[in-house]
């Protein structure tokens, strides 16, 4: 970090402005945790867009209407500065022309073909393809060479592309078979659902002007981004790690999901692209969890393959976020202590909640047993024992006040 401090004189008294200068992965971490606030129960979705983002990747957002996902691609499309930005609202009736330029006019005269392609797909860094499950197969695949070799055939003429990273948001599915190669483009999957009762409620006071609304502050330049994408391809991938991979791969064989070579060589970049978003310094199994939006085809599978992933990945994770569930539902059918009861009732309180503690403490020796026999493995699953720590606190104080005036 660069700090320069800067002299001011206002009259005659005398100021200092401090301008910082902040690395560009902590303005990525700062973007990421203000578009989480903005846009309320969308964390996984934003990350997959930042993983694409990084690793060059394109990425799906799918779901019903209305669900925010045009609004929140918009908006990590817009705040990185330097670039152009096409979005596009596709309809059955949408033609190549309106996406990738219409034919030059002179040139046609000329005898030749050659679209206009200024502010249209093949110059554009960032796309928003909207309703992108609308639009015929036709025109999807006219985008194929643009979204895998960055490369776009203007007449005779082999432009390059700048193209980053291509977002898709439909209401439907892309499952025909003629959109096999577009659907394998779109590598990071995302359905996104409606807000719970408390995130709608936290919505509506925004709208109703009952809080504050949050904003989106802080923007990238290309350059920054540019600089990430590098560090991203240069982030060290163990053969452990390799070796885990081709594991996956085995197991989501026998349960006949099938991904193609191409696919695992995008995994490797999407991996490398997580564990810099995570503030890793290295691959590791534990970055396995972003491909729970990456190998499925269809909602319906995505169960079944978290649950390959989860085995292959991290084990420890499970046994860490089961456990988790497990102490947070104990304490919630304990309940609150009955401050206003009688005696009895706060004592009988104090003595079930004497046996949750009991509960809590063998479920944390058993989770902290396993990290001794993974301590490689065990990063997340630490944070998890200071969750389940913070938790025991509370309850702890309650019951020792109750029983022996502590």
């Amino acid at each position: 970090m660069v700090t320069t401090d800067i002299a001011q004189t206002n009259g005659h008294r005398s100021t200092a402005m401090t301008v910082t200068s902040i690395p560009a992965a902590a303005k990525l971490q700062q973007l990421r945790e203000q578009l989480k606030v903005v846009y309320l129960d969308r964390s996984e979705a934003i990350d997959l867009i930042m993983v694409g983002l990084l690793s060059k990747m394109h990425v799906f957002l799918g779901g019903q209407p209305g669900t925010g996902k045009t609004e929140m691609a918009k908006a990590v499309s817009e705040a990185i500065t330097g670039t152009q930005f096409f979005h596009y609202l596709m309809t059955k009736t949408t033609v190549a022309e309106e996406v990738l330029g219409a034919p030059d006019l002179a040139e046609l005269q000329k005898g030749k073909f050659v679209r206009d392609t200024e502010s249209m797909l093949p110059e554009a860094h960032l796309a928003l393809m909207d309703e992108i499950g609308k639009a015929n197969s036709i025109v999807r695949n006219s985008a194929l060479g643009l979204m895998n070799e960055r490369e776009f055939l203007n007449g005779k003429i082999k432009l390059q592309s700048p193209l980053i990273t291509m977002i898709g948001c439909s209401n439907e599915l892309l499952d025909g078979e003629e959109d096999g190669a577009f659907w394998d483009r779109l590598s990071l999957r995302y359905m996104v659902d409606y807000l719970g009762d408390e995130d709608l409620r936290i919505l509506l006071l925004r709208k109703t002007g009952n809080v504050a609304v949050p904003q989106v502050t802080t923007v990238l330049a290309l350059a920054e981004l540019e600089q990430m994408q590098a560090q991203v391809k240069n982030l060290p991938f163990s053969s452990q790690v390799v070796d885990s991979l081709v594991e996956l791969q085995r197991e989501l064989k026998k349960e006949n999901f099938v991904a193609s070579t191409r696919k695992y060589v995008q995994i490797v970049t999407i991996l490398r692209a997580y564990a810099f978003l995570e503030g890793e310094t290295e691959v590791s199994e534990d970055s396995f969890e972003i491909l729970n939006h990456v190998i499925w085809n269809h909602p319906r599978e995505k169960t079944a393959v978290s649950k390959i992933v989860a085995k292959v990945g991290n084990p420890l994770n499970i046994q860490a976020q089961e456990t988790l569930i497990a102490i947070t539902d104990s304490i919630a059918q304990l309940g609150a202590c009955p401050n206003f009861g009688t005696k009895q009732e706060k004592d009988e309180w104090a003595t079930e909640g004497t046996g949750v503690l009991s509960e809590l403490r063998n479920m944390a020796d058993r989770l902290q047993s396993m990290i001794a026999q993974y301590p490689h493995k065990a990063k997340k699953a630490k944070q998890v024992l200071i969750e389940i720590e913070s938790k025991k606190k509370p309850l702890l104080a309650k019951v020792s006040e109750i029983l022996y005036g502590a």
